[in-house]
């Protein structure tokens, strides 16, 4: 299973289509270890990031947004930020962010921050997000609040469908 999820992060984490090869028997039919295998891999996925299209029901804390990008007009309204429930501050250990593809793929580069101890500590940072950038941290961070920063954009505004942060353990 291990490797499944690695396969799953560096696939459609990074903004690409997984593809599992269904291995058909001579009857036609998924062996059924191979089915289980399968559905367990589904439950996970369901587990840690929700069934929903937007995972909203999975996630620790979501949200949604329309940035202005790292444009000259506007660079005020260049970050988005994630307020994590006061309940739900134990801790996440991975992050989500997708664009809304209706208006293309606009982010080139981003940061995401926690406050933590009064100052925003960098936690992750790439290139990049498409439809899903699924970015994986070294260790659980508790805090209250989140912030998704676009810090290049191939146009402006930038349409955030979702940015959550997860609990997976």
């Amino acid at each position: 299973m291990a490797d499944l999820q690695e396969v799953y992060h560096t696939t459609v984490g990074r903004n690409c289509v997984i593809e599992l090869d269904f291995a058909i028997d001579r009857d036609g039919l998924v062996a059924d270890t191979h089915a289980a295998r399968y559905r367990q891999f589904g439950q996970w996925i369901a587990s840690c990031y929700g069934p929903g299209p937007e995972y909203n029901n999975a996630a620790v804390a979501a949200t949604s947004g329309v940035l202005a990008g790292n444009s000259t007009a506007s660079p005020a309204n260049s970050s988005l930020t994630l307020t994590v429930p006061a309940s739900n501050v134990d801790g996440f250990d991975r992050m989500m962010i997708q664009e809304d593809l209706a208006h293309g793929q606009r982010i080139r580069s981003y940061t995401v921050s926690a406050f933590v101890d009064g100052n925003w500590k960098v936690l992750a940072s790439g290139n990049s997000v498409g439809n899903k950038r699924i970015d994986l941290l070294p260790s659980a961070v508790s805090t209250t609040q989140v912030k998704l920063e676009v810090t290049a954009n191939q146009a402006a505004p930038v349409y955030i469908r979702h940015f959550g942060v997860y609990s997976c353990v």
